[in-house]
């Protein structure tokens, strides 16, 4: 049988589930951000292949459109995760 739990160890099981639940939402985030970094990077990358100039945010919205609907996200993705593993984000 069990012994019954104090205040206090509820109160610790509780904050370190908090900690627990924060940190791994925290985590996700980064690596969420780092994998649209990646995916912005290459997007942007064709951008200036195929017209040789900056993108600006309306022209990137488009050729964005058009380069998933030619190559295809999956593609695009598989790009984006083999340059930014160059890069460093793993």
């Amino acid at each position: 049988m069990m012994p019954p739990t104090t205040a206090r160890t509820r109160i610790i099981l509780t904050a370190l589930l908090v900690i627990l639940i924060v940190t791994s939402g925290v985590h996700y985030q980064y690596r969420y951000d780092q994998r649209r970094i990646a995916y912005r990077e290459v997007i942007t990358g064709y951008y200036r292949q195929y017209f040789n100039r900056e993108p600006d945010a309306k022209g990137l919205k488009h050729w964005t459109t058009w380069a998933l609907n030619k190559w295809g996200l999956e593609k695009v993705e598989r790009l984006g995760f083999i340059n930014a593993k160059k890069k460093g984000f793993h």
